[in-house]
């Protein structure tokens, strides 16, 4: 890294914007390089659907480029396909990449193409996209909790009906008591 404000290092890959102004792109200068909307992170991507450390760059010798995500909120792909959290992926010249919503084309070459360019440092922020995309809804069907507790519950009193036409007093107190419980576990889980 740059030891002083002013000094530089050599841009060995880019990530441009495919949405917004092509001005919008962003330098990788070699190492590992964290992506995020935080002004921490060597690349700042300001977009709501970016998490403040979004995901993790790296060149691996042998390997080439490898591309993490930090369990960001909305997700990270690579030419379609959502990454798994915590989990190197390779990345290759050209791939359409999302942070979120955040659509941006990766493109690493020889060390030659590019010149060198202000530090992180001497540079106070990164270029912001222009127009991110809405946030995409991951697929797959999800049970809201509210819904999960009156299916509980209704459960249970169905239960509690069929017991108490029985007439069976010891197994009604029983469930009456584990009712309880739950009810009272629930309560703690979801207060209010």
């Amino acid at each position: 890294m740059a030891d002083s404000a002013g000094s530089s290092e050599r841009v060995v890959a880019i990530f441009e914007s495919i949405e917004g102004s092509p001005s919008s792109s962003f330098p990788v200068r070699g190492g590992v390089t964290t992506i995020g909307q935080s002004p921490r992170n060597p690349i700042v991507i300001e977009d709501e659907t970016v998490s403040s450390t979004h995901a993790r760059l790296e060149y691996l010798e042998g390997a080439g480029w490898r591309l993490t995500d930090l369990r960001s909120r909305n997700g990270t792909s690579i030419n379609g396909t959502r990454l798994v959290a915590d989990v190197p992926t390779t990345l290759p010249d050209g791939a359409e990449v999302r942070f979120g919503a955040a659509r941006l084309t990766f493109r690493a070459s020889a060390p030659a193409e590019f010149v060198a360019v202000p530090a992180p440092e001497a540079t106070p922020r990164a270029p912001q996209l222009v127009s991110p995309l809405p946030a995409k809804r991951s697929p797959g069907f999800r049970l809201p909790v509210w819904v999960a507790v009156l299916l509980i519950l209704v459960v249970l009193a169905v239960a509690f009906f069929v017991l108490s036409l029985t007439g069976d007093q010891h197994a009604t107190r029983l469930f009456t008591e584990s009712t309880n419980l739950v009810v009272a576990a629930l309560s703690d889980a979801f207060p209010g």
